[in-house]
């Protein structure tokens, strides 16, 4: 670059020094009008955390509490909708859309096998107090939706345990009518009738074995006798037997016809012995049935009482539950109003902008200077008429 070179673009620089001052200083002043104007987002965040559960996953009782990141997702899903947002946007009295302030809501869980489960809720806008009242508000409204959840699990896992004692009695009941109506079905050969009729029938053989009277009247007496006190025996004054028995024996009168019908008393006997034995060949079949019925009814009793005693432990989990306010999710760190942006700060972009002007006002200069046509040197005829001058007129200063 020759002397001539280096002093025209000094002279071109102070040429364009005004125009470019004006635009630095004119985008300088806009930079800090703006920045000044700036609102910068400021991020506020609680902290909640979840204790480590006990025995709200006991087994016995409300198993299906389950806590962890699980829960607080659905807690989460509940507390950012539409109409929950808007309800806190209301209380809050914000005139933001309801969609902006989603976008400015931020919850993040931390779980771990040798962590506690926390949860971080942090909200994002310029105004720094807003911010700080939305993450305390919505902080709040995720402690109530953990005791509705709580709550409403609670009362399902009790009228779980309520219906279960239901069906339970439905089928003990069920079984006991079953069982109630065979034995009356089959009355008089049921296994308990058994000893009774192995009696009965040792009193008719004895006696036709060791009959001493002959005359019928005699021999009906003393049978009905025989009877009479082996029914007294086994059943009460009242039972249909006994009175029967004893009806009869008050009605027994000597006949002369009767001394001669002892063939007809042994066609008795026989006929009450074969009666015997039919009703003795039925009790085991009807045994069989009868222990049948006892084993499921003994299985609906057990049940019954199991069932019963799960709605116990449930409703003492649940009044331990309500005593505890049905939550294990507390605030741990309230939010408090940020000091710092979550942007570049304002320092930051005043001195961006500044440096920026001056760029552009170089620039400007610089493009203005090499879009002048107009010939001020020798080298300009070079290039614009690509012909070398013999000579050149020298710039004469007065003296």
């Amino acid at each position: 670059m020759t002397p001539s070179d280096r002093k025209y673009i000094r002279w071109l620089m102070l040429r364009q020094l005004p125009m470019a001052a004006g635009i630095f200083m004119c985008l300088t002043a806009a930079t800090i009008i703006g920045t000044a104007f700036l609102k910068i987002p400021m991020t506020a965040t609680a902290l909640l955390m979840e204790e480590a559960p006990s025995l709200a996953q006991s087994a016995n009782a409300t198993a299906d509490l389950v806590a962890g990141p699980a829960h607080l997702q659905r807690i989460e899903n509940r507390v950012t909708t539409q109409a929950r947002l808007a309800k806190l946007l209301d209380t809050l009295n914000a005139e933001i859309p309801v969609e902006q302030f989603r976008k400015a809501v931020t919850f993040k869980t931390v779980a771990g096998r040798d962590r506690a489960t926390t949860m971080s809720i942090s909200v994002t806008d310029p105004d720094a107090a807003f911010a700080t009242d939305a993450a305390n508000q919505l902080a709040q409204t995720v402690l109530a939706e953990n005791r509705d959840i709580a709550a409403e699990r609670i009362t399902d896992a009790l009228q779980f345990f309520r219906d279960e004692v239901t069906a339970s009695k439905t089928r003990l009941d069920a079984e006991f009518a079953a069982l109630l109506s065979f034995k009356q079905a089959n009355a008089g050969t049921l296994p308990e009738d058994t000893g009774r009729y192995l009696d009965l029938r040792k009193i008719l053989i004895h006696r036709e074995t060791l009959r001493g009277p002959s005359s019928l009247t005699d021999t009906t007496r003393e049978r009905l006798t025989t009877e009479l006190g082996a029914a007294r025996g086994l059943f009460a004054e009242t039972h249909p037997t006994v009175r029967a028995l004893a009806s009869r024996l008050d009605h027994v009168t000597a006949t002369p016809a009767d001394e001669n019908a002892p063939l007809a008393e042994l066609t008795d006997v026989a006929e009450q012995l074969a009666r015997i034995d039919a009703r003795l060949s039925e009790i085991p079949a009807n045994s069989l049935t009868l222990t049948a019925l006892e084993r499921e009814y003994d299985l609906a009793e057990a049940h019954y009482k199991a069932a019963v005693a799960r709605l116990d432990a449930a409703a003492v989990e649940a009044r331990r539950g309500a005593r505890e306010n049905n939550s294990r999710l507390t605030i741990i760190e309230h939010a408090t109003p940020p000091t710092l942006p979550e942007g570049p700060r304002q320092k930051i972009a005043l001195a961006g902008g500044i440096a920026l002007s001056f760029i552009i006002a170089l620039g400007t200069a610089i493009l203005r200077g090499r879009a002048d046509t107009l010939i001020r040197r020798p080298r300009d005829i070079e290039v614009s008429l690509n012909m070398r001058p013999y000579a050149v007129i020298p710039t004469l200063r007065p003296a």
